[in-house]
């Protein structure tokens, strides 16, 4: 029996092995044309804001698009119930009789309709693979709806997710798309294999970029988004979260032309707009 696994394991790491071959050399051939590439790629998580309690509001935002963010990453919970977006971090809390607790709650239809087509939004789908195939094709037309409503919206939204599968449902409705990665430490053995995966998952499913910590969640001297990570995704766009906020090390972000948006802090409201490298790059146009 014990032979019988150990062969089975060996026949799916080739099939593996071979799969990311093939995947790896599609990817050398894509562009990537329609994924955001910008001098200024710090863009404000959650707004900028005093305290949690005033965090993903119209007023976070408008002090971080004030300070220079040209994009922000913003929760937000879908309601089958009543098909609305939320825009929250938190589930939504709802009363004994089932109406929403908060009636005054921010809707992600005010929101970007506050702002219109003016900046970027990076759209963290909290509850995207909770939901069932048809409450997702709802939503899918909910927020077709709201694109509609503001002209040239479409091409600045991302919608984030982890599972490949739901989030490949918006890159077909025509959407932008971020795979949420889940990586490894790097001192992980099984961290390398785990980054082939995703590719796989990642180009099966047509998505535009994908996203991943910088920084191990727990421990954050046990970076993850390193120089091995690096050359894997060496074909791939990725935005980072959770990245330090080290100056130095943003600007050597900022010569990376794979990372393409970062967020800086975790769980903090940090102002670094200032860092980018639009000097260089147009030093390089000329």
């Amino acid at each position: 029996m014990k032979k019988i696994f150990l062969v089975a394991i060996v026949i799916i790491a080739i099939g593996v092995y071979g799969l990311n071959k093939y995947v790896e050399s599609q990817l050398e051939k894509m562009t990537h044309n329609n994924a955001y590439d910008n001098c200024n790629k710090i863009w404000s998580a959650r707004g900028l804001y005093s305290d949690r309690s005033t965090e993903n509001t119209i007023e976070s935002f408008q002090k971080a698009f004030a300070a220079g963010a040209k994009g922000a990453e913003v929760d937000f919970f879908y309601d089958p119930e009543t098909q609305v977006f939320y825009v929250t971090h938190d589930s939504i809390v709802r009363n004994p009789d089932g109406s929403i607790e908060d009636p005054n709650a921010l809707t992600l239809e005010q929101l970007l309709s506050y702002f219109g087509n003016q900046y970027y939004w990076w759209l963290d789908y909290k509850n995207l693979g909770r939901i069932t195939s048809e409450q997702t094709q709802a939503a899918i037309r909910r927020l077709q709806v709201i694109m509609d409503k503001n002209q040239g919206l479409k091409e600045k939204v991302y919608i984030e997710g982890s599972n490949p599968l739901m989030v490949s449902e918006y890159t077909r409705a025509g959407f932008k798309t971020i795979l949420a990665l889940d990586l490894l430490p790097a001192s992980n053995p099984l961290s390398e294999y785990l980054v082939n995966l995703y590719k796989i998952a990642y180009y099966f499913s047509d998505i535009t970029v994908v996203a991943s910590r910088a920084t191990h969640r727990v421990n954050p001297e046990n970076p993850k988004y390193t120089t091995r990570i690096q050359e894997q995704f060496s074909n791939i766009p990725i935005f980072l979260f959770h990245t330090p906020d080290d100056p130095k090390y943003l600007q050597e972000l900022m010569d990376d032309p794979l990372v393409r948006v970062i967020l800086v802090g975790a769980g903090q409201s940090i102002d670094r707009f200032d860092i980018s490298n639009c000097s260089q790059k147009a030093s390089t146009n000329n």
